[in-house]
């Protein structure tokens, strides 16, 4: 407002009756006896409560008007008061009716307006009318108890410096009505990151939100003020917290590009992004890609405007589309998340995540997350402008904005649901995820949900990929296997079992298939790109597995190729030639397939020994498993065993399978060929008990289904769905307590079970990926004993220093604690340290030495992000004989006529001796003794008649529970 104003104008009522900072003004008409003559004139002066005047006051007037609705008002003058807080309205009409509205500019930001007689509502505010005599009203300020909220805003996700995208409001505490909001960093002494705010004292909701990035989480504080208002000091924003956890949108550190720019939320325009690399769909070849938030799909090059769902239809011929979320998409809600997008820092990837974006027009009370990654394609068969774009998803709750003829962002049933995939132009050059354009059916928890399917990315929940090769998106250029199963006589092998699995990805595999009666087989379903496929022999065989890469070429339609199952492994070497050690000698509980192979365990290291002649240098031994090399090492000769070789490999994880042993050292007498060991390296896990320690002789049984959902039945033995190295089921543990087999893929289930143990059976595990490091810990009735038990070093006595030396278990499993406990395994910890100094506290009472050892806790399957299996702990004790604390014996005459008495007293520092006391004398050639009890540590002796002379009187203390025995000699002369 601004003083001397005429203007007559309506009220500006939204924004009077919701700012913040603002004082509530009580007017008080007047007494209008003795005043002024004029009768056209309002005036007062503007006061607070003590008095004194306000000339920082506003005060409009405004009149009365007849409105449709009922009376309604405009504004007529406004003033500020003057110097001594006086204001003055001249020339009115008597006629009308007039009120007057008051606020205190003083107020930082204020828009709170008080009406005449002091309400906030303009509804309820009463009038006047000027008359004979001029109406005064000096307009008293009441103590509305205002104070003023400040602070600074620290936001480290603001990265373009600009304030005005930086917002609060203040929300009341009871009815949450937004009752104040503004800019952080504007304002009369404000600085740039600050904010001052003024209000009235009541509880309030201050939320700070930083505009430019709607992943930002306001910061809400909830204070009563007082009239000294609040300073709130260094305020940061944190991320907002995702309403579901990531599934299928890439998040990891690797992907941290896909949020490194962000798109206005409230404006939502496409954004244009030049890429480092070409993409070519349909006829478009072009390094630009157009962003389209709000449409949840990216567009090539610059196009003209069309409907993109167009692409998807029947006889239609529009630009290439990728979709993503084919929807209508609203960030402008505050509540909404945004849309971020960046390009790879190798500049072979483009990244759009629409975080948790609500839908049109303005709705946020649903709200979805996704994501597409549009990827350069690499490797043999792929040309200029391949792409793969993979789309993940988190959370779909919408599927229809309300243009689309949603209803509270679902579809029903006859809106225009939302569509995903990738199209070059039309709906035969797209590839649609099934349930595009569907009522409810990508929703999660829909038949189609997409958090929940998943297409190319290795079975992971959430994730589809569709390949553009050639222009051309995947499905539209289906490819196959085909061929033949032969062994090495080209004979055909009936039966073998073939997947097909991709090379970039082993979880992406096609579903067993089993080749026919002349060995024919075919795979299907495949696009361009490079392929593993493995073929085994049926069950019964004894033929070997075969592993064979191929490439399938853009524009191929299939690919033949023959599968040539090698012969079965040599046979095993005579024990006396070679043997696989352990650190104590021959592996213990070797477990062996039934052609004699030895079974190994990936994790450990493998030691060999081999025998031949003697004396030769240069030996050495090659492990190579599943065709690739795990190790070389040199062999050197035992020098108290000539012609024996040792040596060590590090454990051959992560490779496992078949592998052969190959060394250079030959028998005396032979043609110089050195030795060669076929084993197996398995693969899977180890049962244990719940302490970690390996089980022996354990039962694990092996059991699958197709699907996740499905009911696991038990693999039959010998059953060709497991590797002919080990198609054993149940598999029985060796010492070491592993198991394992390398299966074809499905879904798996494990059992295992142990004599005196409660069995345990695994949730079902996808395979692939392969299943490392699975640890089956089984609750066993009893507790382990340790191979040594601990022992405590040192005389036993107070003052003596005791020192303990710990137990110790098979397997390593290291000592984590040991406690020194006084009078049993529950007693009182009174030490840690592995020496302990008994004190007299300890007299009288053994100390139990406690060693205590626990495995680590490790991470199922060797996943980080597993859940940790942890051990319960292994105790071992032993015990003193009781503590004993050290006794000295003073012993006075204090008679030594014929018949002597003795005072013995035993001396301990911090206790008082009990027990007997006796003195031996020799009276007339024979030994006497005189008995007596300690109270209060002494006692009183007498010793027979003796005869005057010297005598030799032996005095000993016989000890008790707590005080250690003492013996004293002294001599007696009776006169």
């Amino acid at each position: 407002m601004h003083a001397g104003s005429t203007r007559t104008r309506p009220v500006a009522l939204s924004v009077l009756a919701s700012a913040l900072g603002l004082v509530a003004v009580l007017l008080v008409p007047g007494d209008p006896a003795g005043a002024s003559v004029d009768a056209d004139a309002v005036s007062g002066r503007i006061l607070d409560q003590a008095g004194f005047a306000r000339p920082s006051a506003q005060v409009a007037l405004l009149k009365q008007v007849a409105g449709a609705d009922g009376p309604t008002y405009v504004q007529v003058a406004e003033q500020r008061v003057d110097a001594s807080a006086r204001y003055r309205f001249d020339h009115l009409d008597p006629t009308v009716d007039y009120t007057l509205a008051a606020l205190d500019t003083a107020v930082p930001e204020p828009r709170l307006t008080t009406y005449y007689r002091g309400t906030q509502e303009l509804a309820r505010a009463q009038t006047f009318r000027v008359g004979a005599a001029e109406v005064v009203a000096d307009l008293q300020l009441a103590d509305s108890g205002y104070g003023t909220i400040t602070g600074t805003l620290v936001d480290p996700q603001h990265h373009d410096g600009d304030p005005t995208r930086r917002t609060y409001s203040v929300l009341d505490g009871v009815t949450g009505r937004v009752v104040a909001d503004g800019v952080v960093g504007v304002g009369a002494g404000v600085p740039s990151d600050g904010f001052r705010i003024a209000l009235p004292t009541g509880p309030y909701t201050l939320r700070l939100l930083d505009e430019r990035s709607r992943r930002s989480a306001p910061l809400v504080l909830e204070r009563t003020l007082t009239t000294d208002g609040l300073a709130l000091g260094a305020l940061t924003l944190s991320a907002r917290v995702p309403s579901a956890p990531s599934i299928g949108v890439q998040d990891d550190a690797a992907h941290a590009y896909c949020d490194d720019h962000e798109i206005d939320p409230v404006a939502g325009g496409g954004t244009s992004v030049d890429l480092p690399f070409p993409v070519h769909l349909g006829t478009v070849r072009t390094s630009r890609v157009r962003i389209e938030p709000r449409g949840g799909h990216l567009l090539l090059g610059d196009p003209p405007a069309f409907d993109p769902r167009a692409a998807f239809a029947a006889g239609q011929d529009v630009p290439p589309v990728i979709a993503p979320f084919l929807a209508g998409v609203d960030t402008t809600d505050p509540a909404s998340g945004s849309v971020t997008y960046g390009v790879a820092p190798a500049g072979d990837a483009l990244c759009v995540v629409w975080h948790e974006v609500g839908y049109g027009s303005a709705h946020a009370d649903r709200r979805d997350t996704f994501q597409v990654v549009l990827a350069r394609a690499s490797g043999d068969g792929t040309t200029s402008g391949d792409v793969d774009v993979t789309f993940g998803y988190d959370a779909i709750a919408w599927d229809a904005a309300d243009l689309d003829g949603g209803v509270g962002g679902l579809a029903g049933a006859t809106a225009r649901a939302a569509v995903v995939g990738v199209s070059a132009g039309s709906a035969s050059t797209a590839v649609r995820l099934p349930g595009s354009g569907v009522p409810g059916a990508l929703l999660d928890g829909g038949p189609d949900a997409l958090v929940a399917g998943t297409r190319g990315s290795g079975g992971a929940p959430g994730r589809h990929l569709v390949e553009v090769r050639d222009g051309v998106p995947g499905s539209s250029a289906v490819r196959s296997v085909a061929g033949v199963v032969l062994d090495e006589s080209g004979a055909p092998v009936p039966g073998a079992v073939v997947v097909v699995c991709a090379r970039t990805d082993a979880r992406d595999c096609r579903p067993p298939v089993v080749a026919g009666d002349g060995g024919a087989f075919a795979v299907d379903g495949l696009t361009s790109g490079q392929y593993l496929v493995r073929a085994s022999p049926p069950a019964g065989s004894t033929l070997g597995t075969l592993r064979r890469l191929i490439t399938l070429a853009p524009g191929s339609t299939s690919f033949d190729v023959p599968l040539v199952l090698p012969a079965s492994p040599p046979p095993p070497l005579p024990p006396q030639q070679l043997r696989f050690l352990s650190s104590g000698g021959v592996l213990p509980g070797l477990r062996l397939t039934s052609t004699g192979v030895p079974i190994l365990f990936y994790r450990a290291p493998i030691a060999v020994e081999v025998r031949g002649c003697p004396g030769s240098s240069g030996r050495t031994a090659l492990l190579v498993v599943d065709g690739t090399t795990a190790g070389t090492v040199d062999l050197v000769e035992d020098p108290a065993d000539p012609g024996v070789y040792r040596g060590r490999f590090d454990a051959p994880f992560p490779l496992s399978g078949y592998g052969v042993l190959q060394t250079n050292v030959a028998p005396c007498g032979s043609n110089g060929a050195g030795a060669v060991e076929p084993f197996y390296v398995d693969p899977s896990g180890s049962v244990t008990d719940q302490f970690g320690l390996p089980l022996t002789g354990a039962s694990v049984t092996l059991a699958r289904s197709d699907a996740a959902d499905g009911t696991p039945a038990d693999v039959p033995d010998g059953s060709a769905l497991m590797s002919p190295m080990n198609r054993a089921n149940p598999s029985t543990t060796g010492a070491d307590g592993a198991f394992g087999w390398d299966v074809l893929p499905g879904f798996y289930r494990l059992t295992a079970s142990h004599a005196g143990c409660a069995s345990l059976t695994t949730d079902a595990l996808a395979v692939p990926p392969a299943r490392f490091d699975l640890v089956l810990p089984l609750v066993c009735r009893g507790t382990p004993r340790p191979a040594t038990g601990p022992r405590i070093l040192g005389a036993v006595g107070v003052g003596r220093r005791l020192v303990a030396r710990d137990a110790a278990w098979l397997d390593g499993v290291p000592v984590i604690r040991r406690e020194w406990r006084r009078g049993s395994a529950s007693g009182p910890v009174v030490g840690t340290d592995r020496a302990y100094v008994p004190t007299v506290r300890d007299a009288g009472r053994r100390l139990v030495l406690v060693t205590i050892a626990r495995r680590p806790a490790v991470h199922q399957g060797g996943d980080p992000d597993a859940p940790l299996v942890r051990f319960a702990e292994l105790r071992a004790t032993t015990s003193t004989a009781p503590v004993l604390a050290p006794t000295r014996l003073l012993v006075t005459r204090l008679r030594a006529s014929g018949a002597p008495r003795l005072l013995v007293r035993a001396v301990v520092a911090g206790l008082r001796p009990g027990g007997r006391a006796q003195a031996e004398v020799a009276v007339g050639g024979r030994s006497r003794r005189v008995v007596g009890t300690l109270r209060g540590g002494r006692a009183v002796l007498t010793l027979p008649r003796l005869a005057p002379g010297r005598h030799v009187v032996t005095v000993t203390y016989r000890g008790d529970v707590r005080c250690a025995p003492a013996r004293r000699t002294i001599a007696v002369v009776v006169r």
